[in-house]
């Protein structure tokens, strides 16, 4: 059971690479001189383009190349937070739990909207054992946005396996439902939320 779980979540954290132009700004108010600004635009079109290698390297199969590409990347713009979660999904995927983490962590920082890198470190510490600590960064990703399908799923399994379920529970399973479009995701939470309601938890 613990098993097959563990390899149902696994594909939580393998979020899709996009590139998010325009993501960050050349500068703000006072933020220095036009030469100032001029060379931040230069370094982040330097790490964007960084970035699409990256992307090229990872279809290709070169998980190596793609990793390096993207922290040549973030040295060149350190506020890339699209590079960061996405260097952290394939430093995951090459077995860097460690690594991974800390450029999770970076991009849940630059993007503060964004549920797929607390989602990430939700799973991280899951496969680790500790499942209170990913309890928190699912329910993270969620306050980020209540719709975001791999926190509902990975947060909701977190809960009835542990016999934790409740009436968060039970809206968070409400609301995948009405999101799933995978029928083996849907019977599961169907099955689950059957389970709740006979316990008196109806979300």
């Amino acid at each position: 059971m613990r098993r097959n779980r563990i390899i149902g979540l696994s594909g939580l954290v393998l979020v899709a690479c996009v590139v998010m132009h325009g993501c960050a700004s050349a500068g703000g108010a006072g933020a220095g001189s036009g030469q100032e600004l001029s060379e931040t635009g230069l370094k982040i079109e330097r790490a964007h383009a960084l970035a699409r290698d990256a992307q090229a390297a990872e279809r290709e199969g070169d998980l190596a190349a793609a990793i390096d590409l993207y922290k040549r990347a973030v040295v060149e713009y350190r506020d890339f937070g699209a590079a960061w979660n996405n260097l952290g999904a394939l430093l995951l995927e090459d077995q860097k739990t460690m690594a991974a983490s800390e450029a999770f962590k970076r991009a849940m920082d630059l993007l503060p909207r964004d549920p797929r890198p607390p989602t990430s470190l939700g799973v991280i510490w899951d496969r680790a054992g500790y499942p209170d600590e990913a309890s928190r960064y699912y329910e993270l990703a969620l306050q980020r946005d209540p719709e975001h399908l791999p926190a509902l799923r990975a947060s909701a399994v977190l809960d009835q396996e542990r016999g934790k379920g409740n009436d968060v529970t039970a809206q968070n399973i409400k609301r995948a439902l009405l999101l799933e479009t995978d029928t083996k995701w849907k019977e599961w939470f169907q099955r689950e939320a059957l389970k709740l309601r006979a316990k008196g938890f109806e979300g």
